[in-house]
């Protein structure tokens, strides 16, 4: 695996990720690519994951007052929409994406936390979250791929 970096993605730049594929068993947990790029939420902020080579990877942020989710409180950030292209899966993507996310969000954004929901139906992803430093809130939701749980990061004690 290259070094991996993150970094916005301006709305008008989704050309730059339109390549990014998805899986059968993927589409479970997250849209097709131009579905996310279509966001009507106004504020929602996009962002790619890339390695030395290519992007291989992109998520949204709602900065806070943006999210429709009721889970995320106002002043939070909510994570939501990430995808490591399927070509780029088992290549360690998204273990590098779990480590270097707490300090690119603490550095890109004020608010105190960060939210996200994992589907219980993907452990790979609440593994990750977890070694990234992500609290499980013990807060489950329903989602179209089954109970989720509700995880936070501190992001003022990263500042």
């Amino acid at each position: 695996m290259s070094a991996l970096t993150l970094a916005p993605l301006s709305r008008d730049a989704g050309e730059q990720v339109r390549h990014l594929d998805l899986r059968d068993e993927q589409s479970l947990f997250v849209a097709p690519i131009d579905q996310m790029l279509a966001e009507p939420t106004q504020g929602v902020d996009f962002h790619v994951i890339r390695d030395t080579a290519a992007i291989v990877g992109f998520f949204k942020i709602d900065p806070p007052g943006i999210s429709t989710f009721t889970w995320v409180a106002p002043d939070e950030i909510g994570l939501r929409g990430l995808l490591i292209g399927a070509q780029y899966q088992g290549r360690g993507h998204g273990r590098a994406f779990a480590a270097a996310l707490p300090a690119y969000l603490a550095a890109c954004y004020t608010a105190p936390r960060a939210t996200l929901a994992v589907d219980e139906a993907n452990p790979v992803a609440r593994r990750l979250y977890l070694a990234g430093g992500w609290q499980d809130s013990g807060e489950r939701i329903d989602t179209r791929a089954g109970p989720a749980h509700i995880m936070r990061l501190d992001l003022a004690a990263l500042r």
